[in-house]
Order: C-alpha cells, then sequence, then structure tokens
C-alpha cells in the first residue's frame, strides 16, 4: 500500500486499501483509508459505501464524516451529502469544515 501511495498509484493503492478493509470489517479507519483511496482513484461510488461504513464505526470522526460527504457529492447526490455536513455541524460546531464545505454543497459547485 506504501509503495503504491508513493509512486502515485492511486488505483493500485485503493486495490490494496480495500483488501484491508474487506479483512477488518469492524474497524473504522482501514474502511476510511478505502474510501479515501477509493475516491482518488475516480471511483466515488465504491468510495461511498467504505466510507459510510467508517461513519457508522466512529460516528464521531469529523474526518470520515467529511470524507464521506465529499463522496455522496461526488457521486451526484448532494442531498445527502448536505445531510452529512448538517450532522456534522451539529457534532463539531466549532469544526469550520462543515460549515465551509456545506456552503460549497448548497451553492451547487464543483
Amino acid at each position: 500500500l506504501e509503495v503504491y501511495q508513493a509512486e502515485g498509484n492511486a488505483v493500485e493503492a485503493a486495490r490494496v486499501a480495500v483488501n484491508v478493509a474487506e479483512a477488518f470489517v469492524t474497524a473504522a479507519d482501514p474502511q476510511a483509508g478505502a474510501g479515501r483511496l477509493l475516491l482518488r482513484a475516480g471511483q466515488p461510488d465504491r468510495a461511498a459505501g467504505y466510507l459510510a461504513r467508517a461513519v457508522s464505526l466512529a460516528p464521531s470522526d469529523v474526518g470520515y464524516g467529511l470524507s464521506l460527504a465529499e463522496a455522496q457529492f461526488a457521486t451526484g447526490d448532494p442531498a445527502a451529502s448536505a445531510a452529512t455536513l448538517e450532522r456534522l455541524l451539529r457534532l463539531a460546531p466549532d469544526d469550520p469544515r462543515p460549515a465551509r464545505w456545506l456552503d460549497f454543497v448548497r451553492s451547487g459547485s464543483g
């Protein structure tokens, strides 16, 4: 995984990360890692599933939620992305990232 990432090979890094995530289905970090690498590999539909699993395993992790919102937006579902970001705003009102990304999603940018 580290070699593929160092080489900038997002597709192979995502493939390995998915294998790790499937081996450790009850651990949030591998799920998020697979999801984020799938996003980089241009596979937001697949990424959303892994990121949703990460969020369900660690619902208070704002980073996982932000990545899920990104995947949802990238799949053409701004309503789901906005709902995820609104949940993050309630969870972490002092973190400026959810509000900034919610403004972006609501503006229809992207």
